[in-house]
């Protein structure tokens, strides 16, 4: 496992692609960015993509601070339940 504070790490997956981009946004206005990771890559290959694929990446050194942002804004955005990702054992 890399060690690199700005190796990408997952926050949040099983989300649809809207869903994904609500909750980057809402990362984004507390600071962190992240990006979507799932869909696009699916589609560039002409795969059909299932309908909740998407996953959100964040900085290594932001993990923390994404998942307590996800964490807060997960009520709020009333949506259904997706994985919050837990950051790996060492």
């Amino acid at each position: 496992m890399s060690t690199d504070p700005n190796s990408p790490e997952i926050v949040a997956s099983r989300l649809s692609e809207q869903e994904a981009m609500i909750l980057i946004e809402c990362l984004r206005e507390e600071g962190v960015e992240a990006r979507p990771w799932g869909t696009y890559l699916a589609n560039n290959y002409g795969e059909i993509a299932p309908r909740e694929c998407m996953q959100v990446v964040v900085r290594r050194s932001d993990a923390e601070r994404a998942r307590c942002a996800i964490e807060k804004s997960r009520t709020s955005l009333q949506t259904r339940p997706f994985v919050l990702t837990e950051r790996p054992a060492n």
